[in-house]
């Protein structure tokens, strides 16, 4: 038969379209990765210790703080979750915009972690209060923040994620747009930070760290 308006491919198509296909592959692997982890953190975590829940908060943009923070009458802002949590707390966050500084100050304990977990991941998403430094902090141990979207408001602040304690999960996050110039030497910035040296066991597990990040401790 006659050749004639065959089209010949280039070597550099078939290149091109094999790369694409690598790439989407990649993503959908590391995606399932990161729900795996999310849905299962004692997989990948130093310990595979199971939690106990025993209570669960809610969080909705339109919440109010004044309510009981229950599923059908959620509070507004992850802050005031922050402040009521205890051992074997669940405070689950909806989708939308959160204009505020997250500091857990209180612990878990190893059979009754506390949990921060965004319901639908990278929904949540966390801006700061557009003054502080960072956007979620934790001051104690076993504590998790679980498939937030994290970024830093404040153009002089240069940390997303921090935590301080031990026995930290950090699990499946994305964090972005976190200004490195709030640093003395302007060459730092921290998508998660594990803040203090003697820390132990923390696990920082399939986070997304990207756009405006500083050289230090991404």
């Amino acid at each position: 038969g006659s050749r004639k308006g065959r089209v010949k491919w280039p070597l550099a198509a078939f290149s091109l379209i094999y790369v694409i296909a690598a790439i989407a592959a990649a993503c959908i692997f590391f995606s399932r990765r990161i729900d795996t982890a999310i849905q299962s953190p004692s997989k990948y975590a130093h310990s595979d210790m199971p939690t106990v829940f025993i209570t669960h908060y809610y969080v909705a943009p339109e919440g109010s703080d004044e309510d009981d923070g229950s599923a059908k009458s959620p509070w507004r802002s992850i802050s005031h979750a922050a402040h009521n949590v205890t051992p074997g707390t669940v405070v689950h966050v909806a989708p939308g915009e959160y204009n505020e500084t997250v500091t857990v100050l209180a612990s878990g304990v190893a059979r009754a972690r506390i949990r921060f977990i965004s319901d639908v991941r990278w929904t949540a998403k966390v801006h700061g209060d557009g003054k502080s430094n960072w956007v979620f902090r934790t001051n104690g141990d076993y504590i998790e923040i679980m498939g937030f979207d994290i970024s830093n408001s404040n153009p002089m602040g240069h940390e997303g994620i921090e935590t301080n304690g031990s026995h930290t999960r950090v699990i499946g996050n994305r964090v972005h747009d976190v200004f490195a110039t709030g640093c003395l030497d302007r060459a730092g910035g921290a998508g998660v930070m594990i803040g203090i040296t003697s820390s132990r066991e923390n696990d920082v597990i399939g986070n997304i760290v990207y756009n405006k990040i500083g050289r230090a401790h991404v």
